[in-house]
């Protein structure tokens, strides 16, 4: 007997499970239809027009332009090789370009303080560039900054004064 009671409990539960289903199903028609969200106002007696179908021969809209940001354009890039890192940084970006990467090409992790370094080389080399190319500059410690600070723990050791 207990084994019919608990055949029978099992169908109602899948009975009612797949009725959920079916109306969860019904309701994602609804809502993604052609007329998911417009209102459904119509005189009673009459029927709304049928919703035009889309022509399949347009194309979908352009997203729109953003008029904050300015079309690249083609500028002349400077040669900054051999200049100190904060001037040449400042003349690429006077020049129009956003993207300037730094690179430290003498065994450095990065550069902090653009005024210590030196360009000693720059990628595209100088010429006419689109302002939205990726600058690179490659970079080394100047020698009176490798001297002067030891905070980053790079310095050359001092020399030794012998005691006459």
């Amino acid at each position: 007997m207990a084994d019919k009671k608990q055949k029978f409990v099992v169908g109602v539960a899948v009975i009612g499970a797949v009725g959920f289903l079916v109306q969860v199903i019904d309701r994602m028609g609804e809502e993604t239809g052609p007329t998911a969200g417009a209102a459904t106002s119509t005189p009673a007696g009459t029927t709304a027009p049928p919703e035009p179908e889309p022509d399949p021969t347009t194309t979908r809209p352009a997203p729109p332009s953003s008029t904050t940001d300015e079309p690249a354009t083609v500028v002349e890039l400077p040669d900054v090789r051999g200049e100190i890192l904060s001037s040449a940084h400042s003349r690429i970006i006077e020049a129009g370009f956003d993207s300037v990467d730094v690179i430290p090409v003498d065994d450095h992790a990065f550069a902090v303080e653009y005024s210590n370094w030196r360009v000693v080389g720059q990628e595209p080399l100088p010429a006419p560039v689109s302002t939205d190319t990726d600058i690179l500059l490659e970079v080394v410690k100047t020698e009176e900054a490798e001297s002067d600070s030891c905070w980053d723990g790079d310095c050359r050791k001092p020399l030794r004064r012998r005691h006459d």
